[in-house]
Parts: C-alpha cells; structure tokens; sequence
C-alpha cells in the first residue's frame, strides 16, 4: 500500500512535532526535577549537618527523594504540549495544513497518545518507584540518625 504525498506530508509533520514536543518535555522535566531537588537540599543538608556523618550521604538522599516528584512528567508534557501548539498557532501552520486539505485528525490521535503516555508513566512513578524510594530514603535517615548516636552526638 502507497502512501500518497498528502498522507507524507501529515506523517513528517506529526513526527516533527512529535520530536520537538518531546525535546521540550525533557527539558522542562529537568527544569521541575531541578527545582525540586534544590529546596528539598536544604533540608537534607539539615539532617546530614546536624549529624557528624560525611557528605557522601547527601546524594543518596537527592538521589531518593527525586521520585517524590511524580507530578513533574506531566506538568512538562502539559506546559509542552501548550507552547508548541502556541509557537504553531503563531506561526500560522494550523492554517497552512487547513488550506493543503490536511485534517486535524492526526494532530488529536498525538495529543491523545500523549496524554495516554502521560497517565501511564505517572501510575508506573508513583505506584512502582515513589514508595521504595520513600523507604529507603526513611531507612538512610535513620542509618545516619544511628551512626550519629554511635558517635556520641545528639
């Protein structure tokens, strides 16, 4: 079965959007992540301060506390999604594809995929990776909170 240059012209157009929407995703995913684990250092620093322990448990700790930001993937891919539909809408795209007979029924079965892809990796994140990394952050606190009464601190 042939394409036709019409059904191309859709397909590189979706992948392209696709690619660029993802770029943004990721970046943006970092940008939340970061932001979180700069104020969750703070009091990280506290507990790893307060005992005489060594640095080295602080990444441990910024390492476990990360999957508690479960909401980050999909406010990125939210945030995302709107800016490029944005910079297309300026753009003046979404008329161009009109006025070439494309239909817009790529475009939703995308955004539909995305959010679908959204829903699943928020489950996955707060059922599989944020309750094991809870514990083991509780269960490092307390080894340093315990290494720290072996040394004689308060």
């Amino acid at each position: 079965m042939a394409f036709s240059l019409r059904q191309l012209a859709s397909t590189l157009y979706i992948n392209h959007l696709f690619a660029r929407t993802l770029l943004e995703v990721l970046l943006l995913a970092l940008l939340i992540e970061g932001l979180f684990l700069s104020e969750r250092l703070i009091s990280i620093l506290r507990i790893v301060i307060d005992s005489p322990v060594g640095l080295s448990s602080v990444f441990p700790l910024l390492a476990w506390s990360a999957a508690e930001v479960h909401l980050a993937l999909p406010l990125a891919i939210l945030i995302a999604t709107y800016r490029i539909i944005l910079t297309y809408r300026e753009n003046r795209e979404f008329i161009a594809l009109a006025s070439g007979g494309q239909s817009v029924l790529p475009l939703l079965r995308f955004a539909g995929a995305l959010a679908v892809t959204a829903l699943i990796c928020s489950l996955l994140i707060s059922g599989f990776a944020v309750p094991p990394a809870k514990f083991a952050f509780r269960a490092k606190v307390d080894a340093v909170r315990y290494e720290a009464l072996r040394a004689g601190s308060t």
